[in-house]
């Protein structure tokens, strides 16, 4: 194997690189078996093994990014950076002597200087050659076999390496086209036979595996619609196979940030939502596209506050009946004819066609002319969710805080529901913001405020909150009897979940006919589930 140009010798050595950092973990699942008489699994459960149990003087010794890392047990997101920390100090005792520890140092720092120095991916034959003696002894150092090096420095050998991506390129546009059409067997057909091709770089297979991940996720997400489903039953096999050749796209290149956002919405898709922040958070690291991801990631996290609170605290419909009593109430507020034709077109109706677009014009007029608290809540979510406008989380803060530090006394706006629809529901939302640190800054004081402000106009879900506040000690001084009290104005209100809370609070006080009247209640609303 003789690269003759710069590129070849810099891919060749990124590629030499990439197969000694597969052999270390070969080498790393080695150890902790004749460590701990295992196979090492890569999951979760293993991550926390090796920071808390044998190995955990690493997470002690390792810089933040890569904490994160280990915590997940992916051997394959497990660069030679990580890799080298694992196993300089995992174990009961030390599994290298020191002239090791600075064999698999010098390995990391190796790869390190060639992704941080090198923008343009070339290296000079001079380097190379320098790089790659260094490369060499690192491995005798460590008591790999001569013949183990011949065989990793010759698989990285480039020398047809350009007529391979010629013929993959080809294969590439093939496939882009029929990603076009939406027809992703198709393109996942391509991309396999592309991955078939010899010589091909660790680069360019990272590439193919990746996109034929997305054509398997694209191709769930069709399936989604057809049938209706969150997951197919019978579409477990394309999940699987989205989440492997993400997987394997990141062990050929670690940087893939679209591998990580990949398996960040196969994991969404499957309500993996802490693994998905996790692969979100790493994308980021990488991207160039920050917004975009920035604005995932907040989605998702928004989703886990929800699912942790049983109930979306962030409302996005007004419940029906209300809005039935609503219009009938306050129908002749300024701007309100307007605010309900949005609703008509917004839910869809036996005469009215659901069209987003049409909705979010009705709310926007609803809210000029009327200056209706309602209309701009509801234009909010729109730019929130990105359903008839272009998805702007600034504006949708704008529109919030313009809804909710309106006057409670709007003429027309409190009903026989007790409710100031379009304000408490704004204020209700920034108090969800604060509180689970979604789109804003995490402030249990702020959110106790804005819960406190949504409460008095009406809002079962912020009495509710406010109810656990008191009880948690969370935003507001621990008051066990005030929590009774806001949770059965919660009740009052019509909020569900309050119900269950108040059971247990009811039974802790050893008063058994109010523990029955709110099982009762609870049964009658849903909950517990």
């Amino acid at each position: 194997m003789n690269p003759n140009t710069d590129d070849e010798c810099y891919y060749t050595l990124e590629n030499v690189l990439l197969s000694s950092c597969q052999h270390l973990r070969t080498v790393f699942q080695a150890r902790w078996k004749k460590e701990t008489g295992k196979d090492w699994g890569s999951t979760e459960l293993s991550g926390r093994q090796v920071i808390e149990g044998l190995g955990e003087r690493i997470y002690e010794s390792v810089p933040t990014e890569q904490k994160a890392v280990i915590v997940t047990g992916s051997l394959g997101e497990w660069d030679l950076a990580t890799l080298s920390l694992v196993l300089q100090h995992f174990g009961k005792k030390k599994n290298l002597f020191k002239n090791e520890n600075e064999a698999v140092k010098s390995l990391a720092r190796l790869k390190s200087e060639l992704d941080r120095n090198n923008p343009k991916k070339k290296l000079s034959r001079e380097k190379y050659n320098q790089k790659l003696g260094l490369f060499k002894t690192s491995l005798q150092t460590l008591k790999i076999k001569q013949t183990v090096i011949k065989t990793l420095i010759e698989r990285a050998g480039i020398t047809s390496s350009a007529t391979a991506l010629e013929l993959a390129t080809k294969l590439y546009e093939e496939a882009e086209a029929h990603l076009e059409k939406e027809e992703f067997d198709n393109a996942a057909e391509l991309y396999t036979k592309s991955l078939a091709i010899p010589s091909l770089l660790p680069v360019h297979l990272a590439n193919a595996f990746k996109k034929r991940s997305e054509c398997y996720y694209q191709s769930l997400v069709q399936q989604q619609k057809e049938k209706g489903e969150d997951v197919p039953s019978d579409c477990d096999h394309l999940y699987d196979k989205a989440i492997g050749d993400a997987t394997k796209a990141l062990e050929l290149h670690e940087h893939s940030w679209n591998a990580y956002r990949i398996l960040a919405l196969c994991y969404t898709m499957r309500n993996d939502l802490k693994q998905a922040i996790y692969h979100y958070e790493r994308a980021l690291e990488f991207s160039p596209a920050k917004h975009l991801l920035k604005r995932d990631l907040e989605t998702c996290k928004a989703l886990v506050a929800g699912v942790a609170r049983l109930t979306n605290y962030a409302p996005t419909t007004t419940v029906p009946e209300e809005i039935a009593v609503a219009e009938e109430i306050i129908l002749d507020a300024p701007g309100q004819e307007e605010v309900g034709q949005g609703h008509e077109y917004k839910t869809g109706t036996a005469t009215v066609p659901q069209n987003h677009v049409a909705a979010a014009s009705c709310y926007a007029k609803g809210a000029e002319l009327g200056n209706n608290p309602e209309g701009i809540y509801q234009l909010a979510l729109c730019y929130q969710e990105g359903t008839g406008v272009e998805k702007d989380l600034i504006r949708t803060h704008q529109l919030y805080l313009q809804a909710a530090e309106m006057p409670s006394n709007t003429p027309g706006r409190m009903t026989k529901l007790k409710k100031n629809f379009g304000v408490c529901s704004a204020q209700h939302t920034l108090g969800w913001m604060h509180e689970s640190g979604t789109f804003l800054e995490q402030n249990y004081s702020k959110a106790a405020e804005w819960y406190e402000k949504a409460a008095s106009n009406g809002s079962g879900l912020s009495a509710n909150n406010l109810g656990i506040f008191y009880n948690d000690g969370k935003g507001l001084p621990r008051d066990e009897k005030k929590a009774a009290e806001m949770l059965n104005k919660a009740v009052e209100l019509g909020a569900a979940n309050a119900t269950s809370a108040l059971m247990f609070y009811y039974i802790q006080q050893m008063e058994e006919e109010k523990a029955r009247e709110m099982l009762k209640k609870a049964r009658k609303w849903g909950f517990p589930h």
